[in-house]
Parts: structure tokens; C-alpha cells; sequence
């Protein structure tokens, strides 16, 4: 899988496992969280005011040096409201690329949109259990529920020794979590994604499919590259009853060039896909698939073996931002009222081709 250097990936190999710093006025609510958190394994700091909890960003986030292995992979501020001080603090923890999780009773959709595009990880209600707020916080560091190592001290896998920069695909990763961060609106990270597959896998035609709530499947956009205008759409529409469903369980980035996978993978909608070089994989979060991607072209441009890791970016940053919209746009309803993306509540179809 290819690392974001989103949350401090650019530090060594040498470090404790991921240290967590507390933000919260209320000392029980601090006392609270940093057990929560203690609990699960994990390094924490407290400060009792943004103020304070600047103060020690600036002291150990230098990268090198004396203090670097101090240096935090992650902030929870615990605040009754959104003051101008929460929102300054994380802005600048945005800026230096820390993971941010902001737990509010009380925080507006404006607000909330705001808060997102500081490059904050998750908003979260401030009656969490610590059960799931631990939960909440290891999506941020990306760290297996069973593994105590944090990505950031396995950021550097890449680098064959210490001190050598990351590959090229770490940074690429890092560039494209940087452009969606922030994004809250469906159609335009349909849009960020498909441009980032196009550049970097090359000319294809690509489907993004979208579930709706009753489970059907939609499609949420495209890129047409060489099938008719007229019938495009309708090949797409088969494809998202025949193709997605069959995909949403997928593990990982698929090759499904060679026709007698086709059509084991994909039954009666590999029909549509013959003759054809293929790609796909599902953006899964929390067990629930949010979008399936099928990218196909001609055979006799087959796609270049790096573009699987290329396209696990796409998988993994666009289903965890998607996941955070979602959470956004439905925060004041139960989960069981929640929509999906495929019903078209901040969707619509995109041909990039057009």
C-alpha cells in the first residue's frame, strides 16, 4: 500500500509508537480521553488550552534534531464549542500536516465544513464511547486495530536505509490527500480522483460507481476515452447492476485482463468488458463499500505494472474522504437514517470526456 505523507511519514524508523496530545479545558474530560487512549496502547500528553498545545507543537515539531522524537502524530481537542482559538490551533496543525480530531458537542454545518478544510481528520460528538473514539483516532494514524505500531513509524518502509527520501508514489499519495482533504462535495472528488487516475495511469476509460441505500448501485462518473457517446452511458448503466455488485467485496486492486477472470468475477457483466484490459477495486471503510472503480482500455494497451499501486492511492484516500463526508453531511441523524453517495444527495454524473 502506498503511505501519505499526510500525518508526519517523514520521520524515522526509530520512533516510539504514535504520540497522541490531548487539548481539553475540562481536566476530567482530559483525564477521561488520556485513559480512553492509554487504554489502546498509545504515548499521550495533555494541555489544558490551544495556547499551551501550540506552544508544544512549535517546540517538537522540528522533524530533526533534539525533540524530533517527542514530535506528535496526532491532536484531540475536546471543546463545548468551535472558539476562533480551537480553529486557529487547527489550522496550524493542518499546515504541518498533523491528524486532527476535533471532539465538540456543539459544531454547525458551516463550521463543520470549516473545520474539514483545516485538513482535520474527523469531527466527533462528545458523548463518543472510548471505544470508539480509539476507534476514530487509529482511521486518522491509520493503524491496524490489532497492530500497536503506527504508520508513521513504518512510513519509511520504502526507503531501502535511513535518511533516503520517499519513493515517488509516497509523495504522489501525499499529494492527492492534500487536494481532497478539504473537499466536501461529492462530484468534485469524483472529479479529483478520475483526474489523478488519468495522470497516473494514462488515457483509459474509468466508471465510478456510487450504492445507494437499497443497495443498487448508480453511476457517480466517468471518463469515456474510446466507447460511442450513444451507447456509453447505457454500457455504464449495465455495469452498475451487473459489475459493481460483484465487486464491492474485493480485496485490493484486481486485474481482470484475462476473459475466463472476467467473467468468473463479474458473471454477465463481463459481456460488456470483452476484449478488453481491466482494472478494479472497491473504496472500502468500516466494512462498508462506498464506491466500486473500473477502469478499461484495448488490449493492445495493456496497463504498466505500477499502475495497481498507483490506483490503491486512489482507493484508499478517496474512500476515507469520502467516509468523512458522509459523516459530515449526516451527523445530526441516527446511522440507520444515513443516505449513501449513489442516491444522489451531493452527486451527479461527470464525463470528464464530454
Amino acid at each position: 500500500m502506498a503511505h501519505n505523507d499526510k500525518y508526519h511519514y517523514d520521520r524515522s524508523d526509530e520512533r516510539d509508537p504514535s504520540r497522541i496530545l490531548i487539548v481539553a479545558h475540562d481536566a476530567r474530560r482530559r483525564s477521561w480521553i488520556d485513559r480512553a487512549i492509554k487504554q489502546n496502547d498509545l504515548t499521550c500528553e495533555a494541555a489544558d488550552s490551544s495556547a499551551e498545545a501550540l506552544m508544544l507543537v512549535l517546540k517538537y515539531d522540528g522533524g530533526t534534531g533534539e525533540g524530533c522524537d517527542k514530535a506528535f502524530d496526532a491532536v484531540v481537542i475536546d471543546t463545548p464549542v468551535c472558539t476562533p482559538a480551537a480553529m486557529k490551533l487547527m489550522r496550524e496543525l493542518g499546515q504541518r500536516h498533523i491528524a486532527t480530531l476535533l471532539v465538540c458537542p456543539q459544531v454547525t454545518f458551516e463550521q463543520a465544513v470549516e473545520v474539514m478544510r483545516t485538513g482535520a481528520a474527523d469531527i466527533i460528538p462528545a458523548d463518543v464511547k472510548p471505544r470508539e473514539l480509539c476507534k476514530r483516532l487509529r482511521a486518522a494514524l491509520k493503524i491496524d486495530p490489532h497492530d500497536t505500531e503506527s504508520t508513521a513509524t513504518r512510513a519509511k518502509a520504502d526507503a531501502a536505509t535511513k535518511g533516503q527520501p520517499m519513493s515517488t508514489d509516497a509523495k504522489a499519495a501525499g499529494e492527492f490527500a492534500r487536494l481532497i482533504q478539504g473537499e466536501l462535495d461529492v462530484e468534485t472528488l469524483l472529479r479529483h480522483a478520475l483526474e489523478f487516475v488519468l495522470a497516473r495511469v494514462g488515457p483509459t476509460n474509468a466508471a465510478v460507481f456510487l450504492p445507494g441505500s437499497t443497495g443498487e448501485y448508480a453511476l457517480g462518473a466517468y471518463v469515456n476515452l474510446s466507447c460511442p457517446k450513444e451507447t456509453a452511458e447505457v454500457m455504464l448503466d449495465h455495469l452498475a447492476n451487473t459489475a459493481a455488485p460483484k465487486l464491492e467485496n474485493t480485496v485490493g486492486v484486481i486485474d481482470l485482463s484475462d476473459p475466463t477472470m472476467l467473467e468468473k468475477a463479474l458473471g454477465e457483466g463481463a459481456e460488456w468488458l470483452q476484449g478488453q484490459r481491466v482494472l478494479a477495486f472497491a473504496c472500502r471503510q468500516e466494512n462498508e463499500c462506498l464506491a466500486v472503480f473500473v477502469l478499461f482500455r484495448e488490449e493492445a494497451r495493456p496497463f504498466a505494472a505500477d499502475s495497481a499501486q498507483a490506483l490503491s492511492m486512489v482507493r484508499d484516500e478517496f474512500g476515507r474522504q469520502l467516509a468523512r463526508v458522509i459523516r459530515i453531511h449526516h451527523r445530526h441523524l441516527p446511522r440507520d437514517k444515513w443516505g449513501a453517495p449513489g442516491d444522489g444527495w451531493d452527486s451527479a454524473e461527470d464525463d470528464l470526456a464530454a
